[in-house]
């Protein structure tokens, strides 16, 4: 249903990839009709880039690692894109003798895809583990939006223990052990849990805020802020569609169809999120 290729290169020009995706019929463990081939030998000496699945490996890799890893999802399909919303997380596993490290991607496929475009890498796993992180910028300064970037670096320095997943493993030559370090792929939809909001035009990663400053909620015909502060705003379909936008204080709904919405506001410290519910 969906895949892309990751791209790496160390700082003395050695370079890797590995492919990864996501299929309703892909389990969180092994798929080999999918083109997985499970790696059991040591990494390179210098520089090797693999993938495992995250659901099925916790903190120990091993046995799990690939070139190439398709990702579970139980998410459905979204008919317009046809594509998949969300799916499991993915590790990459990079042993580099030369850091720091780049990763390079594709933006497009991200950028314009529904069920993508909130999509992120990051070097720590706080997303896992603490609720709404992504309202705390000391903990996204590590991640990059896959749509409003095309690269991220991989910096090492003072990078260890459970939050940045440092492991040792199987590395050819010295003493057969090494330090690999982890990413994690998450992929995401529009506005689910990401700090990654490339479908606000002209506004790259901004600070996201729910605000509740739009009213009546339920409503039938006109929105109103309450501290009457004129803006910029879009209604945003719950499918990623921007079905009207302007700039004031006021909005008129009533030409919509009857159904949910979320009501998008420019504000001085970023922009703020606001689910609508339109009635006849």
């Amino acid at each position: 249903m969906f895949e892309t290729t990751f791209y790496f290169e160390d700082a003395v020009g050695n370079m890797d990839s590995i492919r990864v995706g996501h299929d309703t019929a892909a389990n969180s463990t092994f798929n080999p009709d999918f083109g997985e081939e499970m790696i059991n030998s040591p990494f390179d000496s210098v520089f090797e880039v693999r993938a495992a699945h995250r659901h099925s490996t916790g903190l120990n890799l091993e046995n799990k690692l690939s070139k190439k890893i398709i990702g579970s999802t139980e998410g459905p399909l979204y008919p317009v894109d046809n594509c998949i919303i969300g799916g499991e997380r993915i590790l990459f596993a990079v042993h580099s003798k030369f850091p720091p490290v780049k990763v390079s991607w594709d933006s497009a496929v991200f950028l314009h895809s529904y069920c993508r475009v909130g999509s992120y890498i990051s070097d720590n796993f706080r997303s896992e583990t603490t609720w709404e992180w992504w309202l705390y910028p000391d903990f996204i300064k590590e991640v990059a939006c896959m749509a409003d970037t095309g690269s991220y670096f991989m910096d090492f320095t003072g990078k260890g223990g459970i939050w940045n997943l440092v492991l040792p493993f199987p590395a050819e030559g010295g003493n057969g052990m090494d330090s690999v370090h982890c990413l994690l792929f998450t992929p995401n939809p529009y506005l689910l849990y990401t700090p990654c909001q490339s479908w606000w035009v002209g506004t790259e990663n901004p600070e996201v805020h729910y605000i509740n400053l739009w009213g009546p909620n339920p409503v039938r015909d006109v929105l109103t802020r309450s501290d009457q502060v004129d803006a910029d705003w879009q209604v945003v379909s719950l499918l990623g569609q921007v079905l009207l936008e302007g700039h004031g204080s006021t909005i008129s709904m009533g030409g919509l169809p009857i159904g949910n919405y979320v009501v998008v506001t420019l504000l001085d410290n970023g922009i703020g999120i606001q689910k609508i519910q339109k009635l006849e």
